[in-house]
């Protein structure tokens, strides 16, 4: 039987909303992601992030149990490129960025210290896909790329772009720069969208791919289709 505690045994594991394959993936465990667990059936476990407090479903396979002699996070650092590609006991393991791993575990690992700005981690994944839930390379959402890249540049901050939107100082428009987070949102107010200012008047969000557009104190303009397509709700800095 699962103890408490486990931890992500694959590059990636979906996080489902419902312990079915068919259930819709709202986020993924990224490798060495640690977890506990609220409950359990034969073949699914139903799992709290102890990274940043996200709940949802996760296949057994996917995971295993937290070794007891498990490195303290005071020893751990940060994947701060898209991906790392390492030997593990004999499997090829494609390490994605915004991993957390024990510092004794890898050598090479770029983190944090080197104080590059969000947008700049940001821009490493321009053209990456779609995806709903995602927080990889291979597919990401809006409110993925914005998790994964601050936490790369040392900010931790939820997962759901409208918890997001409650952390940091909240900035005017024309004061915005380059590294604040910007919020979009419906006629209710309701936070339905995010991305990262990178330079005067752009922005690089998850819409599609991961793209860089205008953005001004109206919100997103999309070149392309010759229209706004997010409205501003609020600046945050953090």
């Amino acid at each position: 039987m699962m103890k408490n505690a486990g931890i992500c045994l694959l590059s990636v594991a979906p996080m489902r909303a419902e312990p079915s394959e068919k259930s819709e993936m709202t986020s993924q465990l990224l490798f060495c992601e640690q977890f506990d667990v609220i409950e359990q059936t034969e073949k699914w476990l139903h799992i709290r992030s102890k990274i940043d407090d996200y709940q949802g479903w996760v296949s057994r396979n996917m995971v295993g149990d937290l070794p007891s002699d498990f490195p303290v996070a005071s020893s751990h650092t940060v994947v701060c490129e898209p991906y790392l590609v390492r030997e593990i006991e004999g499997a090829r393991i494609h390490i994605p960025g915004g991993s957390v791993l024990p510092s004794t575990m890898f050598d090479g690992i770029r983190n944090a210290a080197d104080n590059r700005n969000i947008a700049e981690f940001a821009v490493q994944y321009l053209g990456a896909p779609y995806l709903w839930g995602g927080k990889t390379i291979f597919g990401i959402d809006c409110s993925g790329l914005v998790q994964v890249t601050c936490r790369m540049a040392g900010h931790w901050l939820p997962r759901d772009a409208s918890q997001q939107a409650k952390k940091g100082q909240e900035i005017t428009p024309e004061k915005a720069r380059a590294n604040d987070i910007v919020f979009f949102g419906d006629e209710n107010g309701k936070i339905t969208h995010t991305g990262i200012l990178c330079a005067a008047g752009k922005i690089i969000h998850a819409s599609g791919s991961v793209r860089i557009d205008k953005f001004d104190e109206k919100g997103i303009f999309n070149e392309k289709e010759n229209k706004y397509t997010h409205k501003l709700q609020t600046i945050k800095r953090l």
